[in-house]
Formats: C-alpha cells, structure tokens, sequence
C-alpha cells in the first residue's frame, strides 16, 4: 500500500534544515539522493528540497534521481498526486528538472503537464546534461 504524506501548502514552511545530499553549483542547487526507498519517501524527500528550495530564494534546482531504487513506475493516479503536491510546495518560485531511469518517466510525461497546470515549471530528462541545459535557460 502506497502511504502519501500530509499535504503540504505553498505558503507552509515546511523544510528542517540543509537536506543531505544538496550541493549548490553555478546558477542552480543540485540534489542527487541515492539508495533504497519506497515511492512516498521519494516523493517526500524532493518535496522537501523543494521547500527548502523556496524559503532559500533558490529558483533552480536539479534532482538526480537515477542512483534511488526500491520502487518501480509509478501509476497514472500517483504521478497526478506528486505533481500536485510538488506544484502545491514549489508555486511559481522554483524551477526544476527532474533526471531519471527511462522506465520512471511517462511517456506523455504526465507529472510535467500536470504540474505546469498548477503553475509549477518542471522537467523530466533521462541525461544530467539535457537536464542542466533546458534548466539553466529557465
């Protein structure tokens, strides 16, 4: 049974500290969590830098997901939930890219559209490099 978090609010400080793993490059923050997890800790974990993304006034982030297992795709209805949660958290204040395994994203890249439509910019790339690019045009 897939077990969601709370939902978090826009306007809701929600981050505790420095997440591991986040490291601040030149014109973006890069997260790049690794290890066994189950989909909602995933989730959780980018929400989270998400947040603290936001409270920071870091406008760019870039997720490096490729090094998390434990979870294979998610469903149709999941992926609308987290781009529902992620846009409630990052509004129109952070811009990020999302890199992962080829099998975790949609073809029709369904978080993407979904959060555009809540006013969240994000992107889906199965390269660093694409992701960097497409990030740093933003």
């Amino acid at each position: 049974m897939t077990r969601w978090p709370t939902e978090m609010y826009r306007n809701s400080p929600i981050s505790t500290g420095t997440p591991e793993n986040l490291r601040m490059e030149q014109g973006f923050v890069r997260f790049a969590p690794s290890g066994y997890m189950e989909l909602w800790e995933a989730v959780t974990l980018v929400g989270c830098v998400l947040a603290y993304c936001r409270e920071q006034h870091q406008r760019r982030l870039l997720v490096e997901s490729t090094h998390l297992y434990g979870f294979g795709p998610p469903s149709f209805g999941e992926r609308y939930r987290i781009a529902l949660q992620w846009a409630r958290i990052a509004g129109t204040e952070v811009v990020a890219a999302m890199v992962a395994r080829p099998e975790l994203i949609h073809p029709e890249q369904v978080i993407v559209y979904v959060a555009d439509k809540e006013g969240f910019r994000c992107g889906a790339f199965t390269e660093e490099s694409a992701a960097r690019e497409w990030l740093l045009r933003q």
